[in-house]
C-alpha cells in the first residue's frame, strides 16, 4: 500500500516538471500558426490616421471600442494597409472579416489572444459562444440602455 503512494507521488512529480516543457513548445507554435492571418505579403502599415481619411465613421466610433483603449489601432487587426490604399480601397488588399470565414477571422483574433494568459479568455466565454465567430471588435463598448436599468422605488 504504502510502496503504491511512492510510486503515485514519483508519477505525479515527473508529469509536473515535464509537463510545462511540452506546454511551452505547443504555446509558441500555435502563436505562429495565427500570425499567417492578419500578414498581407508585400504590403506596408500606413498608420490610422491614413484609414481615417476613408472610414471617417469606423475610426471615431473604434476610438471608444476596448481594443482601441488597450492601444490597438486598425492596422494590428486589417494587415499593413499600404496596398490597400493605393489600390484605391480595394477589399482584397486589406483583411476584412465580413469577407472571411470565421475560422480565418477568428485566426486574426488569436494572433494576439494565445500569447499570453492575460489575453487567452478569448477562447472561453461570450467570445467563444457567438458561433464559432468573434463579434465586432470594432464596436464600441455597449451602455446599459436607460429601458434596461433598474428602476428606483420610493418610499
Amino acid at each position: 500500500m504504502r510502496r503504491n503512494s511512492y510510486v503515485f507521488a514519483i508519477l505525479a512529480l515527473s508529469l509536473l516538471l515535464i509537463f510545462p516543457l511540452f506546454a511551452a513548445k505547443k504555446s509558441s507554435y500555435v502563436v505562429s500558426s495565427f500570425a499567417r492571418y492578419v500578414q498581407i505579403p508585400g504590403a506596408t502599415p500606413v498608420g490610422s490616421e491614413t484609414c481615417a481619411t476613408c472610414h471617417a465613421d469606423v475610426t471615431n466610433n473604434f476610438r471608444h471600442a476596448y481594443h482601441a483603449q488597450q492601444g490597438l489601432e486598425c492596422e494590428a487587426c486589417h494587415g499593413p494597409g499600404s496596398l490597400h490604399v493605393q489600390g484605391g480601397g480595394d477589399i482584397a488588399k486589406i483583411i476584412s472579416f465580413s469577407h472571411r470565414a470565421a475560422g480565418d477571422a477568428n485566426g486574426v483574433c488569436l494572433s494576439c489572444h494565445a500569447k499570453d494568459e492575460r489575453l487567452r479568455n478569448w477562447v472561453t466565454g461570450p467570445h467563444a459562444s457567438n458561433a464559432g465567430a468573434a463579434p465586432n471588435a470594432t464596436r464600441p463598448i455597449p451602455t446599459p440602455s436607460p429601458h434596461r436599468r433598474k428602476k428606483q422605488v420610493s418610499i
